[in-house]
């Protein structure tokens, strides 16, 4: 009987100090900040890749080491709005928007890493860039290992 008293009067006390509120804060994933407008790149286009247009950007043209960037999931080379200019300080540095996703075309095959892939390494020949280092970012470790 005691403990029971116990637990009803620690129930009693939760609001009062705070415990067993539901949380209401907006989730912290929602406050990223919004990504700055890109800087003016030093090249961009449709290249003519596979059976589509891919576009890309280039900044710091004469950057050593290029850097690859490649957006996630359904979004596009805006994301890089941050990295970018702490990048190209010292690296070319390459945006690229996915088949499908911003300015890029779309045609009628299947998405998959290997017609990504493709459509990197053709872009890159495009750009005639002999290798680059792909970002790592979730399902892109796997296509910077393919390309």
């Amino acid at each position: 009987m005691k403990n029971a008293w116990i637990i009803l009067i620690a129930i009693l006390l939760m609001p009062r100090y705070g415990f067993g509120q539901t949380i209401t804060a907006t989730p912290l994933w929602q406050t990223l900040p919004v990504e700055p407008p890109m800087l003016p790149a030093d090249q961009s286009g449709l290249a003519p890749v596979n059976d589509i247009k891919l576009y890309y950007a280039v900044f710091n043209k004469n950057g050593k080491d290029p850097v690859m960037l490649l957006h996630g999931g359904f979004g596009s080379s805006d994301v890089w709005g941050f990295e970018v200019p702490l990048l190209c300080k010292t690296h070319q540095v390459i945006v690229v928007d996915n088949r499908g996703h911003g300015r890029s075309t779309m045609s009628g095959q299947s998405l998959n890493y290997d017609l990504k892939s493709a459509d990197v390494l053709q872009l890159m020949d495009f750009l005639h860039i002999e290798k680059a280092i792909p970002d790592s970012r979730k399902h892109h470790k796997s296509m910077g290992r393919q390309a």
